[in-house]
């Protein structure tokens, strides 16, 4: 067994990370952009099935304030993030969940995507930082059942 102080260290920064995957929906949401982008590192890059690549800050930022996002904030949305499964290597970290985005139409909400989410975790001098979040359609493709059946590994994400 892990001596006290290790276990601690491990259980802070499994925390850490679910905050930052767990604040993403409400800071997505609302429109704060610069929290939003503020959970990436300056390179970190954001693989979104079906609509794009988006690196560095100002890629992010053009996608949370572009046509699309605020489409989505301005009609009524909810990004919904599963508990993630998360793998800790030292100063890396993996974690996998799923996530739906449900849209208000009309009396009530609807998924309009489910995808499987892969987030790259760094240790930054300013803490956990997302370097690449890759997601895959849950859409019967096998893009999606690969992400989920990835889960244990801590071997980065392919560039796409």
């Amino acid at each position: 067994m892990l001596p006290l102080e290790k276990r601690i260290a491990h259980i802070e920064d499994q925390l850490a990370i679910y905050q930052i995957i767990s604040g993403y929906g409400p800071s997505a949401d609302s429109g704060s952009t610069q929290s939003t982008v503020d959970q990436w590192s300056e390179d970190g890059a954001y693989v979104v099935d079906g609509v794009g690549e988006f690196r560095g800050h100002a890629a992010l930022e053009s996608l949370f304030e572009g046509e699309l996002h605020q489409g989505y904030i301005h009609q009524g949305s909810a990004h919904v993030n599963s508990l993630p499964h998360v793998v800790l290597d030292g100063d890396r970290a993996i974690a996998t969940n799923y996530q739906h985005l449900y849209i208000w139409e009309g009396a009530g909400a609807r998924v309009v995507r489910s995808v499987a989410t892969r987030w790259e975790f760094e240790r930054r001098e300013n803490g956990w930082k997302v370097v690449v979040r890759a997601n895959a359609l849950l859409d019967g493709r096998e893009a999606g059942r690969t992400l989920l059946g990835r889960a244990s590994e801590v071997s980065p994400t392919p560039a796409r």
